[in-house]
């Protein structure tokens, strides 16, 4: 996502323009990007948004802003405690890459580089579109910020006008300082460069006319007479005869085209290949050669596009195309080699070259000056590399490709991954034969798949193909799909998918080879900043200078958010072998990482934690966190299990089940808790087997899969009296209370609850204590117990409060508001059902407040508001059925089957009833089976 300050704000998505049409959020937004990644307190938000006089409300109306923010442009808005945050990466805002270009010409003029300095400050003030902050609708922005950056805009066209006149560029500047003096009449610096330039170009009587209607500005509109540099300029005029500019005989030039043929089964990259070409045509008037950089890890295609691409520009290149491979296996190619080889084919005599690689250059771009030349600089090693091989005229273009990011090369940079599978089976298809391919849709797909759709390995496996004509498409398939030989089969002719990845590798120092095999021992999606670390076991600034080299070299892929990174799965397999010729004890050092991180965002969540921990930081401080690392984590967890690291398996997998029940992400529940169970018993490690068990009782309760839950409760239970676990033991009973609940035994239910009871008074357990009491509460209202339900239910959530434990809090005034709906106390209801719903969603935990929402629903039915009831629990149906939360779904229609026999009609109810009373029957739980069976019979009876 990319941010733009210079002109009306902008969010870019791809290439998609993201729409945030209030003021008050864009102004919110500007706030935040002109201090990117720093925290801007909330006073100092309140104050850029209302003023010296906000409203009372404004602190609460400022978090609804940072919410909606945060819905339409993703997690990049920190919560911290004074204030907020926006996270941007170093490329994603305008203002910052303009900042850090001025600081770069800077640099590049003080060491004697005016052309560069003088290209440099042109990119930098491209990136402008008109006035800053133009369309924030803030009185304080347009007061403070707006000024502050017009004048850095102006400081910057300035300098570049001074660098460009030291070149000698006297007549390209006239016309944009001739508009810069129109538009900003008492700038007396503007009008000295125009005189000066005018001057320069023999143009005397211009120049003087320039002075006149300066002075004449300063007097009317200020009283003042022009300053010393611009009457100095009036007397150099007055002194001095006009300079003459002599004109440069033209020389022969040969017009070479030496690229290289073009690839008759080109395939895909269209939308690539149109970009480049538009914006590679020659600017014969412009100051400076367009330069785009096409950048993407080995194999993937960068020299076939840029080839292609080449060959269909030769009209818009007339005199000449130029090709250079800067990488070969000896090494980089020396810039001085290739310049020499340049300049024989445009047709000077070696003898005559210089040996110096500046004078060289200098030839070269004085060679070229007034040509349109495209130059194909292939396989770039660094920018320092091609810096020399760059023309100096706007007739000319290049086109360069690396495996590794050419920082310091002006221009635009293409990141080119690999190809989608359609475009890869398509390139199959094209050299092997179409009707081949067709005939194999699935093995197809195998194929491209285990090809990585690198176009390197795609175009060696149709190799393949098409020399064993007798051979099917699934015979490679299969011949891929054993990772340890698929490099060893990815060979034909000279083309070898690891000898190209091992170029890559080759550039890098030692270091980061090691990190490139080490990261490969931890089998897990992507790799975050903190796993990186603690893999490497180096610091996090060492770990970020290695990563960003890797990054560089494409052999690691940026996988979005902060520092994340991941391996392509060919790279992976290469970096696999390498660390099998240098193994290191890695995951001694990954999996105890990963279990301490997840651990310690485990206790910032909000949710029926193991320990009951109050959360510590805000809720969004864990969710955030797990969100952005289930995939990793669930990785993890396969991966010690599958190595025999019991305890890391089911500890990383008790961490995440606060998360997952908060989510209902049942799949995950399912999968970590089966693998880690499996490795808890093959290792012996009952607590961690009885853990698993109690964690797949929940998992059944939550998916309305009552015996099978109580089951593995009874398994828990069992472990932990062999372990002697007694406040274990009491989680237990009520996981096996909650069963037989559900399955409406209240008699066992009420057992349970009391053996549970009696364990957490023993050991002094007082949140075990409460979620008993809460239990026996429920068992009590539903044997119409109505006083006794009521005190308990009233005193659980004022333990649960004394006790900062505000997930369970607001479990009990869920099940409160069920009790007073069963009651029918609507707007006790309603109140109840309200709060827990609020607090919820705070928390994160969708399903939950979707369960508090249809509560709300069924009381707003009840207090004859079906208007208001009705499309609340439609959403709830939708989502739970979504969900495949049965039950939930099921209690939804009936409450709108409910609202719908008692306000609409009972024959428009039947078929919603009728779903409801199958649902139930699924779920196993009679007592709401013959609720909703006495509604729909109410329903038919009309």
């Amino acid at each position: 996502m990319e941010f733009r300050l210079l002109g009306p704000l902008e969010v870019v998505a791809g290439n998609e323009i993201v729409r945030i049409p209030a003021a008050k959020h864009r102004a919110l937004l500007a706030a935040l990007l002109l201090r990117a990644n720093q925290v801007v307190p909330s006073s100092e938000l309140i104050t850029q948004l209302w003023g010296e006089d906000p409203p009372s409300s404004a602190r609460t109306t400022l978090q609804g802003y940072v919410l909606r923010l945060r819905r339409t442009l993703g997690p990049v808005i920190l919560t911290r405690n004074s204030g907020y945050l926006i996270e941007v990466g170093e490329d994603a805002l305008d203002l910052k890459r303009f900042e850090r270009l001025v600081e770069r010409s800077k640099v590049a003029e003080a060491e004697g580089e005016l052309p560069q300095a003088a290209r440099l400050l042109h990119t930098a003030l491209a990136l402008w579109r008109g006035p800053a902050l133009s369309d924030v609708g803030s009185d304080w922005m347009h007061r403070v910020e707006a000024p502050r950056l017009a004048e850095l805009r102006g400081r910057t066209l300035h300098r570049r006008a001074e660098i460009d006149l030291r070149l000698g560029k006297h007549a390209e500047v006239i016309g944009e300082l001739t508009v810069l003096v129109a538009e900003n009449p008492l700038d007396e610096g503007f009008s000295a460069q125009l005189m000066l330039a005018l001057h320069r170009c023999g143009r005397r009587a211009e120049a003087l006319e320039v002075y006149r209607q300066a002075r004449r500005m300063l007097v009317e509109e200020l009283g003042v007479e022009p300053g010393a540099e611009l009457r100095r300029r009036e007397q150099e005029v007055l002194r001095a005869e006009p300079e003459q500019v002599r004109p440069r005989a033209a020389e022969p030039l040969r017009a070479p085209h030496v690229l290289p043929p073009d690839i008759a089964d080109f395939i895909g990259r269209s939308e690539e290949a149109a970009s480049l070409r538009a914006e590679l045509r020659p600017d014969p008037g412009g100051c400076s050669p367009k330069v785009i950089t096409v950048v993407g890890m080995a194999g993937v295609g960068k020299t076939a596009l840029a080839v292609h691409v080449a060959h269909g520009l030769r009209e818009q290149f007339p005199d000449g195309q130029l090709f250079a491979r800067l990488r070969t296996a000896n090494g980089p190619a020396s810039p001085a080699e290739v310049l020499g080889r340049f300049l024989r084919l445009l047709g000077m005599v070696g003898s005559h070259l210089p040996e110096d690689v500046e004078q060289l250059a200098e030839l070269f771009r004085d060679r070229l000056s007034g040509r349109r030349v495209l130059l194909v600089l292939d396989d770039a090693v660094d920018a320092a590399q091609v810096r020399p091989l760059l023309p100096g005229d706007g007739g000319c273009a290049v086109l360069v490709t690396g495996r590794n990011r050419l920082t310091g090369l002006t221009g635009r940079s293409i990141d080119l991954d690999v190809l989608t599978e359609e475009q890869a089976i398509d390139l199959l298809g094209e050299i092997t034969g179409v009707a081949r391919i067709s005939a194999e849709p699935e093995a197809a797909r195998v194929l491209v798949r285990r090809c990585g759709l690198l176009p390197l390995a795609l175009r060696i496996a149709a190799a393949r193909l098409r020399s064993r004509p007798q051979r099917t498409v699934a015979w490679l398939a299969d011949e891929l799909a054993d990772e340890h030989r698929r490099l060893d089969r990815l060979v034909t002719g000279d083309l070898a998918v690891r000898a190209s990845i091992g170029l890559s590798e080759q550039g890098l120092d030692d270091e980061c080879r090691r990190a490139l095999r080490l990261l490969s021992a931890v089998k897990v999606p992507n790799y975050p900043a903190w796993l990186s670390a603690a893999v490497l076991d180096r610091s996090p600034e060492q770990t970020e200078r290695i990563i960003d080299e890797l990054l560089d070299a494409q052999l690691l892929e940026d996988a979005g958010g902060s520092a994340r990174v991941r391996f392509h799965n060919l790279v992976r397999i290469y970096a696999e072998e390498q660390l099998e010729l240098a193994p290191e004890p890695v995951l001694e050092r990954a999996l105890p990482a990963m279990v301490r991180a997840a651990e310690e965002r485990g206790a910032h969540l909000p949710s029926r934690s193991w320990n009951g921990c109050a959360p510590r930081e805000k809720p969004s401080s864990g969710l955030e966190w797990f969100i952005a690392e289930q995939p990793v984590l669930v990785g993890a967890v396969r991966q010690a299990a599958a190595t025999g690291d019991a305890e890391s398996a089911w500890r990383l997998t008790s961490a995440l089940t606060g998360y997952l029940d908060l989510r209902g992400d049942w799949d995950d529940w399912r999968r970590t808790h089966c693998w880690a169970l499996s490795a808890c018993r093959s290792a012996e490690d009952w607590h961690g087997a009885a853990r698993m068990s109690y964690g797949l009782g929940l998992l059944a309760a939550a998916r309305d899969r009552y015996p099978q839950g109580a089951r593995w409760f009874a398994r828990a239970l069992s472990g932990w009296r062999s372990l002697g676990a007694r406040s274990e033991q009491g989680h237990a009973w009520i996981g096996i209370g909650d069963m037989h609940h559900q399955l409406s035994d209240l008699r066992r239910a009420s057992r349970c609850f009391r053996r549970a009871a009696t364990t957490f008074a023993e050991i002094g357990d007082e949140r075990g204590a409460a979620w008993a009491r809460m239990s026996l509460a429920l068992v009590h209202r539903d044997r119409g117990e109505r006083d006794q339900a009521l005190e308990s239910l009233l005193r659980t959530i004022e333990d649960f409060d004394r006790l900062g434990d505000t997930y369970s809090a607001t479990e009990a005034r869920f099940f409160l508001a069920l009790t007073y709906n069963r009651w029918e106390r609507p707007e006790e209801a309603l109140s109840c059902a309200e709060t827990a719903r609020t607090a919820f969603a705070e928390m994160g935990a969708r399903l939950k407040e979707l369960r508090c929402q249809r509560v709300l629903g069924h009381a707003l039915a009840s207090s004859g508001d079906p208007d208001a009831a009705q499309p609340l629990l439609e959403e709830c149906v939708r989502e739970f059925r979504d969900q495949g939360d049965t039950f939930s779904e099921a209690v939804s229609l009936w409450s709108l089957g409910e609202l719908i026999r008692r306000h609409r009609g009972p024959a428009d109810a039947v078929e919603v009833l009728t779903k409801a009373c199958s649902l139930f029957t699924a779920a196993g739980v009679p007592t709401w089976r013959r609720r909703a069976a006495a509604s729909l019979h109410s329903a038919l009876r009309g």
